[in-house]
C-alpha cells in the first residue's frame, strides 16, 4: 500500500488457526481498534513495550456498543 502511495491508519483484521495466521480484510481507515492502538502507544511511553493487545466487546446494560478499557489505568496520564 505504501508503495502504491497510501499514508495513514491501517488496520488488518486476522484469523489464527493451527494452519496459520490469516490476512482476511484491510481496513485503511481510522476505525475502532485505532483508538486502542493510541492507548497502548501512550502507555508504551510511560512503561515498557506491549508485546500484543486484545480488542474485544463486552456487554454491559449502558448504551454504547463499544468501549475501550485500559488495564493498566495508573500508567494513564492525570492531563494530556
Amino acid at each position: 500500500m505504501a508503495e502504491s502511495g497510501y499514508n495513514g491508519v491501517v488496520d488488518i483484521d486476522y484469523i489464527v488457526s493451527d494452519e496459520g495466521i490469516f490476512p482476511v480484510e484491510n481496513n485503511a481507515r481510522f476505525n475502532g481498534s485505532s483508538y486502542v492502538s493510541m492507548i497502548v502507544d501512550n502507555i508504551e511511553k510511560l512503561t515498557s513495550p506491549i508485546p500484543y493487545w486484545k480488542f474485544i466487546k463486552i456487554k454491559t446494560d449502558g448504551n454504547k456498543l463499544n468501549s475501550v478499557f485500559p488495564f493498566n489505568c495508573n500508567a494513564l496520564p492525570l492531563y494530556s
